[in-house]
């Protein structure tokens, strides 16, 4: 947690630090603009942490104006320096010209501002109001060798980070839970990050999951803010709306149908027990059976394959809002969608079936995947 703070403090408080030297020149009259911006600029950095203290204090409309203001400043934040970059990117290049004329097609930094400030308006509208609550299906045929025959066109829905708190947008849950329900899948399974408070009490959204009632039932994983918002009291959510949580265990749904899960690491930084290694919940061989790995972060180990035809993950939110998705696509080798796993064996990383922080998307959009068993030509 302390490495967490550090990275956080640092590369969180030198974009803004960047941002106020932009700002500096062009909100200088009156002077005490300049000051108006540095202060909340400041107060973006460190909003976040009293949003989720007054959360846990039961303050939820509180903790809900503080974490509006942080998650949205967090995005505003990241385009503006993301094009005011841009803009000194354009300025340094002309710099370098060797025409003297082109010198003059640089951007004034009041104009790279006003610049910078009317894209991120135009990114914030369409990513608020257009792309944050679209809701794809993706529909995958998997090819499984030597399929049983009882489980020759099971259907499997796929749901991760849906983030249930106090940010969840009710509308987009109602959109999830009405889309579940019309693709009338075989089973169910959550990929992790179902929950994002502790001290919310979701009781709609745990009785909207609980109508949910497949033949093969409804499975899960814990994911990071699931440990984050409190294990017991995810567990409690879970149970609420009618998930079996596995926690390094394995069951069979349908006979050679086999879904194995594993915790999410993060909850050892909390102090938590977790049950996070896939190799002793897998079977030896996947061969002659369908077997679904459940584990939240998209990382597959080498020595697991062969043991699992498909590995459902989630976390990454497909990196939610550009330019951000750059850097979860060079973080981890399987980023967004359906990967070949070296060794064999398939890995699905969900981009989010809804938001985490600002109710926001840029270039990627929610998603429930719909995973159809099919016998290998």
């Amino acid at each position: 947690m302390a490495l967490f703070l550090l990275f956080y403090f640092a590369v969180y408080g030198a974009l803004q630090s960047y941002l106020f030297l932009k700002l500096w020149p062009v909100a200088g009259r009156p002077p005490a603009f300049r000051w108006i911006a540095g202060t909340a600029l400041i107060l973006l950095v460190l909003a976040p942490f009293p949003a989720r203290l007054l959360e846990r204090g039961g303050f939820p409309g509180a903790a809900r104006a503080i974490g509006t203001f942080a998650w949205t400043g967090m995005a505003f934040s990241l385009w503006f320096a993301s094009f005011s970059l841009c803009g000194d990117a354009w300025n340094l290049a002309l710099r370098l010209a060797p025409a003297a004329a082109a010198r003059r097609m640089s951007l004034s930094p009041r104009a790279l501002v006003v610049s910078a400030g009317v894209a991120v308006l135009a990114a914030f509208a369409w990513g608020r109001f257009v792309q944050s609550g679209r809701l794809d299906v993706r529909e995958v045929d998997l090819a499984v060798p030597s399929l049983p025959a009882n489980l020759r066109g099971l259907r499997v829905a796929a749901v991760s980070d849906l983030h249930l708190g106090l940010y969840s947008d009710p509308r987009h849950v109602g959109n999830v839970l009405a889309k579940l329900h019309e693709l009338k899948a075989d089973l169910i399974v959550s990929a992790g990050d179902l929950v994002d408070s502790g001290s919310c009490p979701l009781d709609d959204a745990a009785s909207g999951l609980r109508s949910l009632s497949p033949p093969l039932g409804k499975l899960a994983v814990l994911g990071n803010h699931d440990f984050y918002s409190g294990a017991e009291a995810s567990l409690a959510f879970h149970g609420r709306a009618g998930f079996r949580v596995l926690r390094g265990e394995r069951v069979e749904p349908a006979p050679g149908l086999v879904v194995a899960g594993v915790d999410d690491p993060a909850g050892r930084i909390l102090g938590r027990t977790v049950f996070a290694d896939e190799l002793e919940v897998l079977p030896v061989s996947a061969a002659g059976r369908a077997v679904i790995l459940l584990k939240h972060q998209p990382r597959a180990r080498d020595e697991a394959a062969g043991r699992y035809t498909l590995q459902v993950s989630g976390h990454t939110h497909g990196g939610q809002i550009f330019p951000f998705t750059l850097v979860t696509a060079a973080i981890y080798r399987f980023h967004s969608g359906l990967y070949d796993a070296p060794g064999g064996g398939r890995v699905y990383v969900s981009p989010g079936t809804a938001t985490w922080g600002p109710r926001v998307r840029l270039f990627t959009t929610s998603e429930i995947a719909v995973f159809r068993l099919v016998p290998a030509p």
